[in-house]
């Protein structure tokens, strides 16, 4: 009779643990399976947002660009089509102002139009080694310039200040101009040379009394008109002296020197900086604050490429665009993958079966 008993415990056992195995199995899959579908709903949740947001924004461009007129007669005809709608339909009277009241809450924030854009970099290298890089972004109603030296060479028969980076030329779209703005030493970079500071800069000092801009374009700029530069010719200081304190020779501008250098030569007697500046561009004629605006913009100075110079008219580098990295596959869905310990407990549970089976054939 125990024997019976002993057989009938073993077996419930097994089964236990094959049901625990296989809910915890069941429960795992379900898991995933759910959270799939939400992500998917998700995501077609953020595609239908931003078509509605599309729409919306190509509505408040036109009112940017319409004379006030037009865009009081357009609001009006708005109200009128609204009254309209209260007429055929008195019961949706309500939902209709509450729709008409979301609408506008959307033309008041520009996060609701368009992403905040993505940065542009553009990249020059010629066979000789010479290069240069920008980085361009909008940040605290500014155009963020990133301007590094990367030459890893040079061309024959340049001097020490021919390999300085001094300008770098681009095309803001029309009505816009630079007004006005900063340059620090970029990060890891630092001066070389200046002879009126007791030590030398560091990263995030400020050296705009060195470096200028330009919307009247300047020599081997080709079409672009806009630009910043340690050169003289057709720049304005970003700081004057006084009331800025001259850090290098000549007072205010003096180019080449204050351009960027990489290393590939002895800048000697020279001032620069190694081997980057970042350039805090005030721009007039836009509203920075809007991303369907940057967007536009940073798109507009992509399509028209930009220039840099190195030395004092010494050369002339056409830039290229570097592609964004790819995006990430979420295309791809993965059959969802049990732990260890669901397992463990389905293959303890089918050994504990086969002893059962081997005994009670034995029996």
């Amino acid at each position: 009779m125990s024997k019976k008993i002993t057989k009938v415990i073993s077996c419930l056992s097994v089964l236990l643990i094959l049901g625990w195995g296989f809910c915890a199995y069941a429960k795992s899959n379900s898991s995933d399976e759910t959270g799939q579908t939400y992500k998917d709903n998700s995501d077609n949740d953020d595609d239908s947002h931003s078509g509605d947001s599309n729409s919306h924004d190509g509505s408040s461009g036109n009112s940017d660009h319409d004379n006030s007129g037009d865009s009081d007669d357009s609001h009006s005809g708005g109200n009128g089509n609204s009254d309209n709608d209260s007429d055929n339909h008195e019961g949706d009277s309500g939902n209709l102002h509450d729709g008409d009241s979301n609408d506008d809450e959307g033309d008041d924030d520009s996060s609701q139009c368009c992403p905040k854009p993505s940065p542009v970099t553009f990249t020059f290298k010629d066979s000789s080694g010479l290069g240069a890089s920008a980085k361009v972004s909008v940040g605290n109603d500014q155009i963020v310039i990133e301007l590094m030296n990367t030459s890893l060479g040079v061309p024959s028969g340049f001097s020490n200040s021919d390999q300085l980076l001094t300008s770098f030329a681009f095309s803001l779209p029309a009505g816009t101009a630079i007004s006005g703005g900063s340059v620090v030493i970029g990060k890891e970079s630092y001066s070389v040379n200046f002879s009126e500071v007791q030590v030398q800069l560091g990263s995030g000092a400020d050296v705009s009394t060195e470096w200028g801009y330009g919307n009247l374009g300047n020599t081997g700029f080709e079409s672009h008109l806009n630009f910043i530069s340690s050169m003289t010719s057709h720049t304005t200081p970003f700081l004057s002296i006084p009331p800025g304190t001259n850090l290098d020779k000549s007072v205010n501008l003096g180019g080449p020197e204050g351009g960027l250098t990489n290393g590939v030569l002895p800048v000697e007697g020279i001032g620069a900086i190694y081997n980057s500046i970042t350039s805090y561009l005030t721009i007039s004629g836009i509203d920075l604050t809007n991303n369907c605006d940057t967007t536009s913009l940073l798109s507009y100075l992509k399509e028209n490429g930009a220039i840099f110079e190195f030395g004092s008219d010494a050369y002339f580098g056409d830039s290229q665009i570097l592609p964004p990295p790819p995006p990430p596959d979420d295309s791809g869905s993965t059959n969802p993958v049990p732990e260890p310990s669901t397992f463990l407990l389905i293959t303890v549970g089918f050994l504990g079966l086969i002893g059962f089976l081997k005994k009670k054939n034995k029996g």
